[in-house]
C-alpha cells in the first residue's frame, strides 16, 4: 500500500494512493494550488512527479507545500542601478539580492540601513525592498 497525502489540502493535491504489487513502481505526484508551491516531499526528496518502488506493508508519503510570496527588489534612484533576485517565492526561502550600479553610481546601502551586497533575505510576506544609490551616473 502506498499513502500519498498533503501537509495542507488547501495548499495542492497529491495523487498516487493505492495498492500495489511488491516489487511494482508506482508514480505520485504533488500539484500545488495558486498561490502554493511543491518543496519537498517528506523523506528530502524534490523529485515531482516521482517514481517508488511498492515495498511489503505500507509506506507513507507526504508532499510539503508553503505559501507563495513576491519580493520585489528595486533600486532608488531607479535609473541608477540594476538589482537582481525579484520574483516569487515560497515562505522562509533564501533569496539572494544583487544590486549594480550604473557608473559613476555606488550602493550605498537597503531600507534596513544593512550594507551587504549581495545580500540574503528569507521570504516571509508581499514586499518591496529598496536599495539606495548615491552619486550621479557618468554621462
Amino acid at each position: 500500500v502506498i499513502e500519498v497525502t498533503t501537509n495542507d489540502s488547501s495548499m495542492g493535491e497529491v495523487s498516487g494512493s493505492g495498492s500495489y504489487e511488491i516489487g511494482a513502481t508506482a508514480t505520485i505526484q504533488a500539484t500545488a494550488k495558486s498561490g502554493y508551491k511543491f518543496l519537498k516531499w517528506n523523506d528530502g526528496v524534490t523529485e515531482n512527479p516521482r517514481s517508488v518502488v511498492a515495498l511489503e506493508g505500507t509506506q507513507s508519503f507526504q508532499a510539503i507545500f508553503a505559501e507563495l510570496v513576491t519580493l520585489n527588489f528595486v533600486a532608488s534612484p531607479a535609473d541608477h542601478a540594476t538589482v537582481t533576485g525579484s520574483g516569487d517565492y515560497a515562505v522562509g526561502e533564501k533569496v539572494v539580492a544583487q544590486v549594480t550600479p550604473v557608473a559613476g553610481c555606488d550602493f550605498e546601502k537597503w531600507y534596513d540601513n544593512n550594507t551587504e551586497n549581495p545580500r540574503t533575505f528569507t521570504a516571509s510576506q508581499n514586499i518591496t525592498i529598496t536599495a539606495y544609490i548615491k552619486g550621479e551616473p557618468d554621462v
